[in-house]
């Protein structure tokens, strides 16, 4: 009965998915109720519970993503509502944490990062950051933590700590390599 209650389950939040993916919010929104449900029902060791758990937070981030974007072209910046989910969004990683592989831990630590700085909490965004320099076994993840602790370091004016990381995302296999490379040129000019 339960590995039957675990494929239904699963086979569900599958095919809820894939309708959420074909981006029309009133099946996204439906999708988030339902997972909302599902995870807060589900026992906190339970291993469907961390795996609805990172959907649910994904799909805030996308809804957030979604709504920021209707809020920066009415109102010219971020507003409550995306705010709001982002924050939601971060409580459920920060929740499952602890019950993640290093691989999975580091993308979300990432996805965390990014969150905290999105809604200015750059010190934050740094601890997130740092946390995947040092445990990221996959070398892109860590070049790319690396390129947001240089952007970090760069918009304090902190040149030199930029450059480290900018020299230490360079050598990682990162999509905007060139971009990082321009980045430490300009610190060496201000330096």
């Amino acid at each position: 009965w339960l590995l039957l209650r675990r494929l239904c389950l699963g086979s569900c939040v599958f095919v809820l998915t894939n309708l959420a993916l074909a981006n029309d919010v009133s099946v996204n929104d439906l999708l988030i109720t339902k997972l909302e449900r599902v995870y807060k029902n589900l026992a906190p060791n339970d291993q469907q519970r961390t795996q609805i758990g990172l959907r649910l937070a994904d799909l805030l981030v996308e809804k957030a993503r979604f709504e920021g974007q209707k809020e920066f072209e009415t109102q010219g910046m971020f507003g409550e509502k995306s705010e709001k989910l982002r924050r939601q969004a971060m409580m459920i990683y920060q929740d499952l944490l602890p019950k993640l592989e290093t691989d999975q831990k580091t993308k979300v630590l990432l996805q965390l990062g990014y969150l905290a700085e999105l809604l200015q909490n750059h010190r934050t965004a740094q601890e997130y950051f740092t946390e995947i320099t040092k445990i990221a076994n996959q070398p892109k993840i860590k070049g790319e933590a690396h390129l947001a602790l240089a952007e970090n370091f760069y918009r304090e004016r902190n040149f030199r700590q930029a450059m480290h990381h900018y020299d230490n995302a360079i050598v990682n296999p990162i999509e905007r390599k060139g971009y990082a490379y321009a980045k430490k040129s300009w610190c060496l000019y201000h330096l």
